[in-house]
């Protein structure tokens, strides 16, 4: 299987400051095929590597993102009776936080993608309104 990733080009983070990272995620008709058992949802997923010069000092990954499956109201995801809860027309919203380093400064990159290496998922992922936004500390940051 192929996965299919876009990555955004990196943000720099001066020493001592942090961002917060928010993605709109909606997936869509996700199938999983080659015959195989899945064992395990797949689907969407958000990356964030940081790195101080040459070197990843921290990944984060939010990985499998089933928004259809995430929103749906029912005793069970596959019963077709299962009702969708519509509030933001099946988007939801995804925050990460990042500390930059505390003696220089950073580069974050997002990765947003669909399937996993190994395994063909079919289907559709949506990714809308990617911000990133800086503090001087994430103690700044409004929650």
């Amino acid at each position: 299987g192929i996965a299919q990733n876009y990555s955004s080009v990196e943000i720099e983070l001066p020493a001592n400051t942090a961002a917060e990272i928010s993605v709109w995620v909606k997936t869509d008709f996700l199938r999983f095929s080659q015959g195989k058992n899945v064992t395990q949802d797949r689907g969407a997923n958000i990356s964030v590597t940081q790195t101080v010069g040459s070197s990843t000092i921290d990944k984060f990954a939010i990985t499998c993102i089933n928004t259809e499956k995430l929103l749906a109201k029912g005793e069970k995801y596959k019963d077709e009776t299962a009702v969708v809860d519509d509030k933001y027309n099946g988007w939801l919203e995804y925050t990460v936080y990042v500390n930059a380093c505390d003696f220089a400064s950073s580069k974050i990159k997002v990765e947003l993608g669909l399937g996993e290496t190994g395994y063909t998922t079919e289907g559709y992922a949506f990714f809308d309104d990617v911000t990133v936004t800086q503090f001087s500390s994430l103690n700044d940051e409004k929650c």
